[in-house]
C-alpha cells in the first residue's frame, strides 16, 4: 500500500522546486533519491500537490511521468490533510494547463462519482463551480465528465 511509504518530512529543496517550477532541480533531487517524491509537508502535501497548486505543469508532468510505471495513477489520487488531490489544488488556483494535463492522463479524476476526495466530499467539478471558476477552466472538466458518462451508458 502506497500510504505506508509516505514520509512527513519533505526536503525544502524539493518543496522549492515544486513551488517555483524548477524542473532541473526537481530532476536532480529525484535522480539522487527517487523515493522522496512521496515525502510530505506538514499539511500532507506531496510535491505533486505543491506543483499543481502553483500551476507548474512541467513539474507535474515530470513527477507523473517518473511515477507512471509504478504508482502514477495511485499518486494522482493521494489526499492531503484537507482531503484534496492535486487536481483540486489546480482547480482552486485556476491552473488550466495543470487541470488539462491531470484529466488527460487520468480522466476518472473528474468523474462525478470519483472517490478522489475533496474537502466536504467535493469532486473537482463541484470545487470549480463553488469557487466560481467558470469559462475555460470548467471546459476540460465538463468534457471529461461528459465522456465518462457517455461511456457508462454504452
Amino acid at each position: 500500500m502506497l500510504v505506508a511509504w509516505l514520509e512527513t518530512t519533505m526536503d525544502p529543496r524539493l518543496y522549492h522546486s515544486a513551488k517555483t517550477g524548477n524542473t532541473l532541480l526537481l530532476i536532480q533531487l529525484l535522480d539522487e533519491n527517487p523515493g522522496q517524491v512521496l515525502n510530505l509537508t506538514p499539511h500532507e502535501n506531496t510535491p505533486l500537490h505543491i506543483a499543481a497548486r502553483f500551476g507548474n505543469k512541467n513539474v507535474v508532468a515530470e513527477i507523473y511521468n517518473r511515477q507512471k510505471p509504478t504508482i502514477g495513477i495511485e499518486m494522482l489520487r493521494l489526499l492531503n490533510k484537507a482531503k484534496n488531490i492535486a487536481l483540486h489544488e489546480a482547480v482552486r488556483n485556476r491552473h488550466l494547463r495543470v487541470v488539462e494535463f491531470l484529466i488527460k492522463v487520468y480522466p476518472e479524476l473528474a468523474a462525478p462519482s470519483s472517490a478522489c476526495g475533496g474537502s466536504n466530499g467535493q469532486t473537482a467539478l463541484h470545487a470549480a463551480v463553488v469557487e466560481g471558476h467558470f469559462g475555460n477552466l470548467l471546459l476540460p472538466i465538463f468534457f471529461s465528465v461528459f465522456l465518462l458518462c457517455q461511456h457508462a451508458l454504452v
